[in-house]
Parts: structure tokens; C-alpha cells; sequence
């Protein structure tokens, strides 16, 4: 059935991801097929891909109960836990387009392993904190300290999402404060029909 080859071909590409990935679990080709440094350039989109392969590795298993491309999705996020769970600053600006913040917390959800839910919330801690961030990417201020919705809106709206997936999961009120002004502010301001 098309259910059967859809499955095939989808082990297929999964095997070639497995492949691509470096033994450590970090993966994002044009850094690793270029020898560029690793997360010194915001633009370069490698925790963007990093959180769409985790949410999309969390779909295919509730989808087919495979852990094939889970474990993938695990070796990257356990190669990120170390790596960002040190709050270091000039990592920082590296969350430009953070759909990582939805990942994590989408395998927390498949694994219940708390670390990812942790390392969400760091991204969450750490998004805006440090001098030189801007609206277009919301990192001008801290997470908790915005009023007001600015900036890119794919960008805002990747990293609310996040911000609510962190929020559902642990009831952070100061969170739940942050997302109510950001929805009055787009629902009230900055929507037009």
C-alpha cells in the first residue's frame, strides 16, 4: 500500500540523516559541509533546523511508533544540553529563529525526559538577555520583560510558541504574564482586517 512505501521511503531519508550527523549529535550540513565554525552565526539557521528535526523526529514516532529518527532527534538535543545549558553569553544571540524552544519540548513530551524541557526553558531564559539582540528577532529584552510584539513575525511567532509549549508544561507564571500582554498587544494593536 502507499502506507507501505511512504514508510520505506521514509527510513531511507531517516538512514541519511542518522549518517549526516556528526558523532556527537550535532547536524546542520551547510556548517558541517563547509567547515564553518559551529554557532557563530545567528543567520545560519543551525538551531532552527535542529528544532524542526526534533518536532518532526516526535511526529514520525507517534505517527509510526518507529524510534529510528527519535534517536536522532535525542542525540541532537543531548549534544545541545551541554553545550547551551551553560547560559554562556556570547551563545546567546545564537537563538535567531528558535523553533528549538518548540522541539525540546515536544521530545519532553514523547520522552518525559526532563532535561529537554529544561534546556527549552534555558532557551527561553536565555533569549534576549544579553546587550546586542533587536526587535527584529525579539531580542532586544528578555522574554519576560516584553510589552509589546515587535519585529519579524514568523520569528516572534516561532519563539511565542515555544514560550507557550514552555508555559503549558510548568505553569510559569511570569510566562503566562509575558504571553497575555503579547496576545492583548497583537490582538488589539497589530491586527488588521
Amino acid at each position: 500500500t502507499g502506507g507501505e512505501e511512504l514508510d520505506r521511503t521514509m527510513d531511507a531519508a531517516i538512514l541519511v540523516i542518522a549518517k549526516a550527523q556528526a558523532p556527537d549529535g550535532y547536524i546542520n550540513t551547510q556548517t558541517q559541509l563547509t567547515g564553518k565554525k559551529r554557532w557563530t552565526i545567528p543567520r545560519d539557521h543551525e538551531l532552527y533546523n535542529l528544532g524542526h528535526l526534533m518536532t518532526a523526529a516526535c511526529i514520525h514516532h507517534r505517527m509510526t511508533g518507529k524510534n529510528n529518527f527519535l534517536q536522532v532527534a535525542r542525540k541532537a538535543a543531548d549534544y545541545l544540553y551541554p553545550v547551551f545549558s551553560e547560559r554562556k553569553p556570547e551563545l546567546a544571540l545564537i537563538t535567531y529563529n528558535p523553533t528549538q524552544i518548540m522541539g525540546l519540548v515536544e521530545l519532553y513530551r514523547v520522552t518525559r525526559e526532563r532535561k529537554y524541557l529544561e534546556l527549552a526553558q534555558t532557551f527561553v531564559d536565555i533569549h534576549g538577555s544579553v546587550p546586542g539582540g533587536t526587535d527584529h528577532n525579539q531580542t532586544r529584552v528578555p522574554v519576560r520583560e516584553e510589552t509589546e510584539a515587535v519585529g519579524h513575525s514568523v520569528l516572534g511567532g516561532y519563539l511565542w510558541a515555544g514560550v507557550t509549549d514552555v508555559y503549558t508544561e510548568t505553569g510559569e507564571q511570569a510566562l503566562g504574564e509575558t504571553l497575555k500582554r503579547l496576545w492583548d498587544d497583537i490582538s488589539t494593536r497589530k491586527m488588521y482586517v
